[in-house]
């Protein structure tokens, strides 16, 4: 339906001018014709081609403009939400369908046909976050049931539309922990019962799972060092008293085989492996339980990798002191895949424990501050502990570590830089960027504002950080302090006191920073692309201290850069290359040898890697993505197309274990859905007549159309046929 337009003006001429030379042109048209020997009744037809000529173009200069309205009537959009998490196909004992295959049954129905014609349904898929499926085509793979989140951010995603209802396929089997109180719930939700609680019987059947601890985390070790891995054996199903055997193999050969025991009632049992990696590589290990009796085997291994290698830029981190600057300062080196990180934390008699894991063995510093030892590293970190816990030999080794190149990090607090700490003239002094004036102490109880000096702002490796910094500030500042000759400050508090401070000293670099509450930049200094801005300092601060990169711009090296080395079965990983050289965009593959020992080559297109494949910051690189179709491990390579390769990486993909419990559905929290958005909850089977009584109103449209009234160019056409017209009645009255 169109509604009457209406005219707008928009004159290049104010009104009053077009009428004054409306008037000018009208008086001396008729003078034209005043005295011609003509009767009065033809001067009026020639007098009025010329008005009618001239109001034309005074029509033309108002740039005439018609609006009108065009209102439409649209059908009413349906959200179709489908439930794409692993547990969608978990088999219930007794159970004759999947809710997988109901749900697939429901989008192939006759239901949704006659939906598609009176509504338009928006397909979404839902579990770790909402997706719009390719084709329509929904695979229940997804490693993680985020259902209240997803219902949020549906509704979010949707507002565009006016959805009338969502339409909810779903188990209701909900990890995020959310409850119902901060839920808005503004659209019906329709909510099917996927599964026939009546075909459910009690399982009595028999069911062991192996789950391996710290199961995310990438494991990297020292050559030649001893590292636990603990092995959780979880009996699903089934009681009394067993014992599992648990095997610990490599390439196929068994390396350990425990008994592990259940007590009558236990659900849960544990065992730990010792391995001490004798070459370097990334090695791969398999857990095995072979029990007795057990119905489901196929959840009955798990598979870890450990990286023992020598990488480019190893970082080594003692810290005397289990404080909160320690634990983010961690969490920053190991997230960053730039460089590998061993960290160690001093117990209570002085030795330094791998805090990755505890169980590691005992070193104490005479172990690890050798000239032998810290060849192995390029940046070595000091946090909190007191001079005394160093001797003279260990600094010696620290201070020629320097000299030959290596990086030192100190970043301590009050026992570290006080009268007692290590910053001492027969300690580390000599090395350190600032000398501490007579009562240096660490200042506290007020807000020190941060920012960055110009020697920050224009230095190679923090200008970028600089231009995005977003501070908070500080609870702490080490002060007062004095800058040696030939150091940088490159943070400053906002009186000028050092907060942080670098000097060369020999090929080396040594940087302090002078607050142990720097990590609240983590907590309230904000992100950059997702990656908060403490993250991204501590991993520039660790860059600058790495030997100059002329030799590594001039290598050969390929570095393969995974985020993570343990993803869920169909999950997209993202593989990342950097290079040491510059490379076409073309000249890179990456190599996959999947867990039945074939290879397939992908492609590796330039691009910025970052936080998909784990970097703090934005770096140029490549990148190509896969996902992992079957469970195993994965060998990872990259090669050039001269044939050079880099180190392999090997990834894990297993089944989504916090996904296929075994668990109903949740028709508890499924009915207060329904309930609390004004929704249905549909007994099991019954898919006709969806909508019910929920009222659905036809949506309109109002479309605005503009048309130009003077732009054309059969507007000539007037004007010529008036030209002409004159032209021939004065030559016809003998007037030319």
């Amino acid at each position: 339906m169109t509604l009457l337009g209406i005219m707008l003006f928009n004159p290049l001429l104010p009104l009053w001018v077009m009428g004054v030379c409306f008037v000018v042109f009208a008086i001396f048209a008729w003078l034209t014709y005043w005295k011609c020997p003509v009767s009065i009744w033809r001067k009026l037809f020639l007098f009025s081609l010329r008005i009618a000529a001239f109001l034309i173009l005074c029509w033309l200069l108002m740039q005439p403009l018609n609006r009108s309205i065009d209102k439409q009537s649209e059908k009413p959009s349906i959200v179709v939400a489908v439930d794409n998490s692993a547990s969608m196909e978990d088999a219930l004992p007794g159970v004759s369908k999947k809710r997988a295959a109901i749900a697939r049954d429901f989008l192939e129905s006759d239901e949704l046909r006659r939906l598609k014609r009176n509504f338009n349904v928006i397909m979404y898929g839902i579990a770790e976050g909402v997706s719009r499926p390719d084709d329509g085509k929904i695979e229940f793979t997804g490693g993680q049931s985020r259902l209240l989140a997803c219902l949020q951010q549906l509704r979010s995603d949707t507002r565009a539309e006016h959805p009338a209802a969502v339409v909810l396929l779903t188990d209701g089997l909900d990890t995020t922990g959310l409850g119902m109180e901060g839920l808005v719930l503004d659209l019906p939700l329709i909510i099917p019962e996927l599964e026939n609680a009546s075909e459910i019987r009690e399982d009595t059947s028999v069911d062991f799972s192996v789950s391996l601890h710290d199961k995310g985390a990438l494991r990297r070790v020292v050559k030649g060092w001893k590292t636990s891995i603990r092995v959780n054996v979880n009996r699903l199903h089934g009681k009394g008293e067993a014992k599992v055997p648990v095997a610990l193999s490599q390439n196929g050969q068994d390396l350990e085989v425990h008994d592990v025991e259940f007590s009558s009632d236990a659900r849960y049992a544990q065992t730990t492996f010792e391995i001490t990696p004798t070459e370097e590589g990334v090695l791969g290990y398999r857990v095995e339980i072979r029990p007795e009796h057990d119905d489901d085997n196929s959840n009955n291994r798990g598979e870890f990798v450990l990286e023992v290698t020598d990488e480019v830029n190893r970082v080594l981190y003692l810290e005397g002191l289990v404080r909160q600057d320690f634990k983010f300062m961690k969490r920053a080196l190991l997230k960053e895949k730039s460089f590998q990180s061993s960290v160690y934390v001093r117990m209570g008699n002085g030795v330094f424990v791998n805090f990755e894991d505890t169980d590691d063995t005992k070193n104490e510093l005479n172990a690890l501050l050798t000239e032998e030892n810290l060849k192995k590293y390029k940046v070595l970190i000091l946090g909190e502990f007191t001079g005394d816990a160093l001797e003279q030999k260990q600094i010696a080794a620290i201070t020629k570590f320097v000299e030959q190149g290596g990086g030192l990090l100190l970043a301590g607090a009050s026992h570290a830089y006080g009268s007692n700490g290590y910053l001492g003239k027969d300690h580390l002094g000599p090395l350190c960027p600032v000398t501490c004036l007579p009562d240096a102490q660490m200042a506290e109880g007020k807000a020190f504002p941060l920012t960055f000096t110009a020697a920050g702002r224009n230095d190679s490796t923090f200008m970028k950080l600089a231009s995005d910094a977003m501070f908070s500030p500080l609870q702490s500042v080490w002060r007062p302090v004095k800058a040696v000759e030939g150091a940088s400050v490159f943070l400053e508090t906002g009186d000028g006191n050092p907060v942080l401070a670098a000097r060369r000293y020999g090929d080396g670099r040594v940087c302090i920073m002078l607050s142990n509450t720097l990590y609240t930049l983590r907590l309230h200094g904000g992100a950059i692309e997702g990656v908060s801005f403490y993250d991204q300092l501590i991993s520039q601060i660790v860059f600058w201290m790495l030997p100059d990169m002329k030799k590594a711009s001039e290598d050969d090296s390929i570095q393969l850069l995974l985020k993570h080395d343990t993803v869920d079965l169909n999950q997209k990983v993202f593989v990342g290359a950097l290079t040491g050289r510059k490379e076409k965009n073309d000249s890179l593959k990456c190599l996959v040898t999947l867990p039945d020992g074939k290879l397939l080559t992908y492609p590796m297109v330039e691009t910025m890697l970052a936080e998909q494949v784990g970097l703090s910051a934005a770096k140029s690189g490549f990148l190509c993505e896969f996902k992992g179709m079957d469970v195993g491990t994965y060998q990872l390579e990259i090669e050039r197309q001269d044939g050079h390769k880099s180190g392999k990486k090997m990834l894990v993909v297993r089944r989504p274990i916090l996904e296929m419990t075994g668990a109903p559905i949740n028709r508890d929290l499924l009915k207060k859905l329904a309930e609390a958005s004004g929704g249905r909850f549909l007994p099991f089977g019954q898919f006709d007549n969806l909508l019910g009584d929920i009222k659905v109103q036809s949506r309109h449209r109002e479309i605005v159309n503009e048309e130009t009234q003077w732009d054309s160019w059969w507007w000539l056409l007037p004007l010529m046929a008036l030209f002409c017209l004159e032209w021939a009645a004065r030559r016809h009255w003998n007037m030319v």
